[in-house]
């Protein structure tokens, strides 16, 4: 048997594993899972989170599906980095999101092409159903796992649940969080049984510095698979879903197998102030009537998790590449001059060596004669060495352009990545633009 053929049939195997789970008792991801004494195991098969982040406050949304063999109360428990603002969702706000992600056309992309293969690549899909309210939601500060202990039991006795289950597992999931400095706890009450129900989402708004998701929390049910949908709303203009990591925590030594991990970045929706006031109020309230993006990262693979999802917010909109891309986008004369330099190779058409002419070029852009970057597309930028970016990504036009014109040490190429469809170059020289490429890798060879 050859190597391809042992690695086909060993994704065939994983995918039929998750699929299987994902039937009877997958992890939770985010939120802890603790039962009375004496129930029957529960398990939360889908769990997703809506993300708003202005780059100190986040607003958190959760929402969970919990199903169990018999029909009994569980506590989530959801750990986070300070102590939070918490109310239960608008109604309607999960199906606002579907709405808005569908009119966008917003779905996934494979980022590895075993999962590709695998088809992997999908819309972005919501549950819009409104769920069961939770019940009793309550914040705890715990400084050890016996303050937590303690905290579970009395919350359990005051709401006529019984005793907690509080298994080695979840102690350990506690143990973990404090590690990581989150000693505050959110938790509510969920009814759970064979046919769910899902629970409707609870928000949270809290002080943080990074886009932060727990997941350590979602080892108290074990070492299983399980599935992690991430659907971040940021300021248009900054990065942050996109250096977003989840990585399975493994034995010292082993290295991590691609059938172990999927993870999927989709396509982005730009929403207007208006777009996200409808969405979350208090969402819209963070991003301080600016424009915002909607992108949505999944994870699909073992529920025992390296870290925490803590991802920077990075702003983009003071860095040269960006504003000349929003000026390429919007006709802005005075910018696209300030901005570039000649010789500039324009669009692998024509090297361009008087401002004047490079002046018109743009304006013949803007009319049509190009089609520039969406900005809210872009959801990634690589900036290259020039010896370090291989020449066969390249037209023998900008080859060339490059050879002849990009010599300085701090002369780079970067390529800016929309949505994951195609990439754009952009040549730098001294700090401005040189040159750019809408579509390059079209195999000319002028």
């Amino acid at each position: 048997m050859n190597q391809r053929t042992i690695r086909e049939k060993a994704a065939r195997l994983a995918a039929l594993a998750i699929a299987v789970c994902g039937l009877a008792s997958q992890a939770p991801a985010g939120q802890g899972l603790i039962l009375p004494e004496g129930a029957a195991d529960a398990c939360q098969p889908a769990e997703r989170a809506l993300i708003a982040h202005n780059g100190s406050v986040e607003v958190l949304v959760v929402q969970a599906d919990v199903k169990a063999p018999e029909k009994t109360k569980a506590v989530q428990f959801l750990p986070l980095p300070s102590k939070p603002e918490v109310a239960v969702a608008p109604e309607g706000c999960f199906k606002t999101l579907q709405e808005i992600a569908s009119a966008a056309g917003m779905a996934y992309a494979a980022s590895l092409a075993i999962a590709a293969r695998r088809g992997a690549d999908n819309a972005v899909s919501v549950p819009a159903d409104p769920g069961v309210e939770p019940e009793a939601v309550t914040v705890v500060t715990c400084e050890t796992v016996a303050d937590f202990t303690k905290a579970v039991s009395e919350y359990f006795g005051e709401n006529n649940l019984g005793k907690p289950a509080i298994t080695g597992q979840v102690q350990k999931a506690v143990e973990a969080s404090l590690k990581q400095g989150l000693n505050v706890f959110v938790l509510d009450i969920v009814p759970v049984g064979p046919e769910g129900p899902t629970i409707r989402p609870i928000v949270c708004q809290f002080q943080s510095d990074k886009i932060f998701y727990p997941l350590k929390a979602s080892e108290s049910c074990g070492d299983r698979e399980t599935r992690i949908e991430l659907l971040t709303l940021l300021p248009a203009g900054t990065f942050g879903c996109e250096q977003i990591s989840i990585m399975p925590n493994m034995p010292k030594g082993r290295r991590i197998s691609l059938t172990e991990i999927q993870l999927f970045r989709s396509s982005s929706a730009l929403l207007q102030p208006e777009d996200a006031a409808r969405l979350l109020p208090a969402a819209a309230a963070i991003l301080a009537e600016q424009p915002s993006v909607l992108r949505a990262a999944k994870y699909v693979g073992k529920a025992s998790f390296k870290d925490e999802v803590r991802a920077p917010l990075t702003d983009r909109r003071g860095e040269t590449w960006y504003a000349f891309c929003a000026a390429l986008a919007a006709g802005d004369d005075k910018a696209l001059a300030d901005l570039t330099d000649v010789p500039f190779a324009f669009n692998e058409e024509e090297v361009v060596t008087d401002k004047a002419q490079l002046a018109e070029r743009f304006k013949q852009c803007a009319a049509g004669g190009a089609n520039p970057p969406a900005l809210h597309t872009i959801y990634r930028h690589s900036p290259y060495l020039v010896g370090n970016y291989a020449s066969s990504r390249m037209s023998d036009f900008d080859n060339r352009f490059v050879r002849e014109h990009l010599k300085a040490k701090d002369d780079r190429i970067l390529s800016v990545s929309l949505d994951g469809e195609k990439d754009v170059l952009l040549f730098v020289r001294g700090g401005k633009i040189a040159g750019f490429n809408l579509s390059p890798g079209g195999g000319g060879t002028r």
